[in-house]
Order: structure tokens, then C-alpha cells, then sequence
């Protein structure tokens, strides 16, 4: 694999220095796009960091953080690296601004919620998940739909990790049932 991933840096290197960051970011793209998600996840981290970085020279904002979505988003699916994906998201979350792309705002906080949970840490992946909730309500409700799906789950979690009283259940259950309405009356559920 180092071996494959030398050769290509090489490859890239021509690109550099005749400064066709254009050519380099179209190879990177391409090679990307031919490898199976599950084959060589090394590489594909090793390229994602490379697209990342000329996104970031070309002052390619949105790509450069959409990128690391997608990064975070691979780690969540097919590595088990959920302290990985937490870190990310995390700086992700911190490096946006309130101007900035409300998608974006509102999945960084939620691809951490998801990451918390993997880690079994209910308590962030509750707050992530309400706060990914918060970001998305007004502008993207199918995704603010799945943040709340992600935060009934974390309650359930924590309901169940901390033997709550009765009470507490009936409390969930009434969120679930307010959300699930909601959901229904604007066609968000499947």
C-alpha cells in the first residue's frame, strides 16, 4: 500500500511543480472515485487529506469542508473510528461560522452526535443531536427529521443507561409522539 501510495505521490509531485492544481484535483477525483468504499481505507484517507488540502490552497471553501464531511461520514460507516470522526467533526463545527452554509452548520454537529453514540457517550450524542435539531429546524426539515431521530435514540440511551424513573419514559415517549406528528404533517417520515 505505502508503495502504491509513493508511486501516485510521484505522479502528483508532476502536477505540483508545473502547477496544475486544476489536473492535480481532477486526478485525485478520479482515482477517489474507483476505489470501493470498503477496499483500502488507508488510501482513501491519504487522498481524501490530499483533495483536502488543494481544496483549502484554491481557497475552496465549501468543497474543503464538504470534503471533510465526507471523510467523517467514511470513518462512521466503514472504519469503527468514531474518536476519529469526533475530533473531526468537532473542528468542523468549531471552524464554521455563523454565516456559513447552515447545512453544513447543522451536519457537523450531527455526524458527531452519531460518532458519540458509537461511542456510547449518550450524553454528547444527546446534545449534538439537539443542537444539529436547532440548526436545521427552519431551513432543511428532512435533515432536522433525522437529527431528531438521533436524539430520541440518545434519550432512549440515556433512559436506559441510567434505570430512570417511570416518569422519565412517558416524557420520551411524549417527544416521540409530538416529533413523529410533526414529522407526518410535513411528509418527512418514510
Amino acid at each position: 500500500m505505502d508503495e502504491l501510495l509513493n508511486e501516485l505521490k510521484g505522479y502528483f509531485a508532476k502536477y505540483q511543480t508545473s502547477d496544475s492544481m486544476a489536473s492535480y484535483q481532477i486526478a485525485i477525483h478520479a482515482f477517489l472515485a474507483h476505489i470501493p468504499q470498503w477496499l483500502a481505507f488507508e488510501l482513501q484517507m491519504s487522498l481524501s487529506y490530499i483533495r483536502d488540502e488543494l481544496a483549502h490552497q484554491a481557497g475552496a471553501v465549501f468543497l474543503t469542508h464538504s470534503g471533510r464531511v465526507g471523510l467523517i461520514s467514511m470513518w462512521l460507516a466503514y472504519s469503527g473510528k468514531a474518536a476519529s470522526a469526533v475530533k473531526a467533526a468537532k473542528a468542523l463545527d468549531t471552524t464554521l461560522r455563523e454565516g456559513d452554509c447552515r447545512w453544513l452548520r447543522g451536519i457537523a454537529p450531527y455526524l458527531a452526535s452519531q460518532a458519540y453514540s458509537q461511542l456510547h457517550d449518550y450524553r454528547k450524542a444527546h446534545n449534538r443531536a439537539a443542537r444539529a435539531v436547532k440548526i436545521f429546524q427552519e431551513t432543511f426539515p428532512s435533515d432536522a427529521a433525522t437529527a431528531r431521530n438521533a436524539l430520541l435514540q440518545a434519550k432512549l440511551e440515556l433512559y436506559q443507561q441510567n434505570n430512570s424513573d417511570p416518569k422519565d419514559l412517558e416524557e420520551i415517549l411524549s417527544f416521540a409522539d409530538t416529533e413523529t406528528t410533526r414529522d407526518r404533517a410535513a411528509r418527512l417520515t418514510l
